[in-house]
């Protein structure tokens, strides 16, 4: 159970990093209100955000070199793009469909162990990254979040996926203002957890220790500070996909 409690934990962490609103009104456990920060949605809602119905190199190249363009110098333009399944998938038939004719991949094929056939083999390939024009450098990255169907509720009208599965969010991690531009942040001592112990504690029978209740079970508090802080949002942004 302890375990399974973990693993819920930090998902609930990174889903206020990815989706937090700010906000004073939601009350605390004293019934002073918990004040809440911004996510890393939240945050970007003033950058560079558009949306896209195909997406393309060259609207990736016209997207980023709108946040780039005579601010950034050529060496700095590099930025990871996190997205979705769908939305790596888009990225790579992207890049395919602009490098198909242009020249010739070697994506030779490979013996494969396998209990099928022996003379297995495999192929195949996928892109992850482009480098682009003017020193542009788009990397993609998978964001668990963006496909799981219990928090995004609109889908796509013929892959029946989650739309957010295609947004893709646009970091630009590199040096800010003398600070890495995007910053996990923590209050000091902010982090804090104990125990509950009755006669069962986290390191066995209680067996003459103190005891906090009469039962045979154990429970404990779980506390954190903490939140996301980029330096500078103009240096990111997001490309979402539009249905309608």
């Amino acid at each position: 159970k302890e375990a399974e409690f973990w693993i819920q934990w930090y998902k609930f962490i990174e889903r206020g990093i990815w989706y937090n609103e700010m906000t004073n009104t939601v009350p605390g456990a004293n019934g002073r209100p918990a004040r809440t920060g911004p996510g890393i949605q939240a945050l970007l809602r003033y950058s560079h955000v558009d949306h896209y119905n195909k997406l393309t190199t060259k609207l990736l190249v016209d997207y980023l070199m709108d946040i780039f363009y005579s601010r950034v110098s050529f060496a700095n333009r590099s930025t990871k793009a996190f997205s979705g399944e769908y939305g790596i998938l888009e990225f790579h038939n992207a890049i395919k469909g602009d490098a198909e004719g242009l020249f010739r991949l070697d994506t030779t094929e490979v013996k494969q162990t396998s209990g099928i056939h022996d003379n297995s083999l495999q192929y195949g390939y996928q892109y992850v990254k482009y480098l682009a024009p003017n020193g542009v450098t788009i990397e993609v990255g998978h964001n668990p979040l963006y496909d799981d169907p219990s928090i995004n509720f609109e889908y796509h009208p013929v892959l029946q996926v989650p739309t957010e599965s295609m947004r893709l969010t646009f970091l630009d991690f590199g040096n800010a203002r003398g600070s890495a531009n995007v910053q996990m942040v923590k209050m000091k001592n902010g982090y804090k957890y104990g125990y509950v112990a009755g006669l069962t504690g986290p390191n066995g029978p209680a067996n003459g220790g103190f005891m906090a209740h009469g039962g045979d079970r154990y429970g404990f508090t779980v506390q954190d500070t903490c939140g996301v802080h980029i330096e500078d949002i103009s240096r990111c942004g997001e490309l979402i996909l539009e249905t309608n």
